[in-house]
């Protein structure tokens, strides 16, 4: 049987002590170790004839956001996007956001084509969108006009840009589209004719990071192959981890934070894996993560004047082996007793191992 260990501590003080950083150790655990790199774009466990997964769609202007499907193209002998737009009117703009989150400076690849449409036929990608859907950059092609424009909204009004107005044709019927955004540079190159813009930050507005997504204008049917965004695996499964715990922190009203705690080789300190707050990833894990991976005890404290208990258990594998810790504070201004704490953080980690049953799931690199 688990031994837990109480700590009780006073609102002067903190729940445990601080952890000694191990000098080997650094935000970036990712540290020194190359990634293998994922596709956030592929299309490869997509079904056919199906709502693309992994997209949220929203549309500005009269009508609903247009319809969005995964296709079998005959002439590729692949899959590709088919996104139609929903009305007619050149106001209006379908969006389909990847709900996954990309890094703030990456290089993206595809290909498209526009097969149809009775209103302004234009179409390509947005990228580096706020969270308020209003506030992003635009890189898309009016097909009619041959003309390219990389456009600026700020509150879905477009505000600044440029644009090119001889644009080379498209190859086989397909606009061959690379793009890369680093800091205040963008850069693209469109069916072999290459550009950059590099905006000035105090006259622009400035997005350094955001949602990327594909943009169709009034009722354009156009379709998107080819598509490459590389993230870093690393990159990846701390997003994933990021938005399971968001998932449980909203589903768990007592639940304040939870940090996911790991060695990443054996004989190293124990690093955060996953945390409500991106940035302490990487960072070294609480001196009590230790004892937990070592003992397999569960950890107890108590704040006082914050009302506030923390608890840290071990999380096991499927084998039951300890593969890491889960580290919570939760709620507890009706100075519920510990032994309903340590079962309530134990269910914490019971989800937690259901989503990730393995150390090759919990850990950052894989």
């Amino acid at each position: 049987m688990n031994k837990t260990i109480f700590i009780l501590t006073l609102a002067i003080g903190c729940a445990t002590p601080a952890t000694p950083a191990p000098p080997a150790i650094k935000s970036k655990t990712t540290a020194g170790v190359s990634s293998p790199e994922k596709n956030v774009l592929s299309l490869a466990k997509q079904k056919i004839g199906e709502t693309p997964s992994g997209f949220t769609a929203h549309s500005t202007g009269p009508g609903k956001a247009g319809v969005a499907k995964i296709v079998y193209l005959d002439d590729l002998e692949k899959k590709a996007l088919e996104i139609r737009g929903g009305d007619a009117d050149q106001s209006h703009y379908t969006m389909y956001l990847l709900n996954e989150k990309v890094p703030d400076d990456y290089k993206c690849t595809l290909k498209f084509r526009v097969q149809a449409g009775e209103g302004e036929r234009a179409a390509g990608v947005f990228f580096r969108m706020q969270e308020n859907r209003a506030d992003y950059y635009l890189l898309a092609v009016k097909t009619e006009d041959k003309k390219l424009f990389w456009t600026v909204f700020k509150d879905n009004k477009g505000v600044l840009g440029d644009k090119d107005n001889q644009i080379l044709g498209a190859k086989d019927g397909w606009h061959h589209l690379k793009f890369s955004c680093n800091a205040n540079t963008i850069r693209w190159e469109l069916n072999g004719r290459k550009q950059f813009f590099e905006y000035d930050p105090n006259s622009t507005p400035d997005y350094r990071k955001g949602g990327f997504g594909f943009w169709v204008r009034s009722d354009t049917l156009v379709q998107f192959a080819d598509l490459e965004l590389h993230v870093s695996k690393a990159v990846a499964n701390k997003n994933k981890h990021t938005k399971m715990i968001e998932e449980l922190v909203s589903d768990n009203k007592r639940l304040i934070s939870l940090q996911l705690i790991a060695r990443a080789k054996e004989g190293q300190a124990p690093v955060v894996m996953g945390s409500l707050v991106p940035d302490e990833v990487g960072q070294p894990g609480h001196q009590v993560t230790l004892k937990v991976l070592d003992t397999g005890e569960n950890f107890y404290g108590f704040n006082q004047g914050k009302k506030v208990s923390t608890v840290t258990v071990p999380l096991r594998g499927r084998d039951g082996k300890i593969m890491g810790a889960a580290r919570m504070r939760l709620r507890n201004k009706l100075k519920i007793p510990q032994q309903r704490d340590l079962a309530y953080a134990l269910d914490i980690a019971k989800r937690v191992q259901e989503k990730l049953p393995d150390r090759k799931a919990l850990l950052i690199i894989p």
